[in-house]
């Protein structure tokens, strides 16, 4: 090698070392732009495992915003499980067919909103489906239903058959 080509050689070398030696130190503190810290936390509701999860940049906040996740998604299926005898939509469910029935405001609010989703889409969107999961055993090992079950299944199906009076 010639004596140019050291002196260049030697040049990259202590240019690379002094790049290398550089990554190992942290820019000065306002530069330096902070991972968010990430919290999960799974709970049990609605028949499955949901994971829920807070990204900020503390793990303080993190922590608070998924706890006010996992209370609300407490409080909702409280009202709104068909997984639960205790919820009020389950005690709708399991209410005399004909005979009214009180709802809490929000849950009325909701089955009104539900209501015109299903009449905005012509019932593609339909959350009164009990009658076809049970015929189905989707809670269960899962079956298929014979002809006339399906038929009985479909025709005890639909938010159509909900009366709701969001006045009262």
């Amino acid at each position: 090698m010639t004596r140019p080509a050291r002196r260049r050689t030697a040049g990259w070398l202590a240019c690379l070392g002094a790049a290398a030696a550089g990554l190992g130190t942290a820019p000065p503190r306002a530069a330096r732009v902070e991972d968010p810290v990430r919290v999960e936390r799974a709970v049990f509701l609605m028949g499955t495992i949901a994971t829920l999860a807070a990204e900020t940049a503390d793990r303080e906040t993190a922590l608070a915003k998924l706890e006010r996740m996992v209370r609300v998604t407490e409080e909702t299926e409280a009202a709104l499980s068909t997984w639960r005898d205790d919820s009020v939509l389950g005690a709708l469910n399991r209410h005399p067919i004909g005979r009214a029935f009180a709802l809490p405001a929000d849950v009325c609010g909701l089955l009104g909103r539900a209501a015109r989703w299903s009449a905005a889409t012509g019932g593609a969107f339909d959350p009164a489906v009990g009658s076809l999961v049970e015929a189905w055993g989707l809670r269960a090992e899962g079956r298929q239903p014979d002809g006339a079950e399906l038929a009985s299944a479909r025709a005890a199906a639909g938010f159509r058959l909900l009366a709701l009076d969001l006045d009262a």
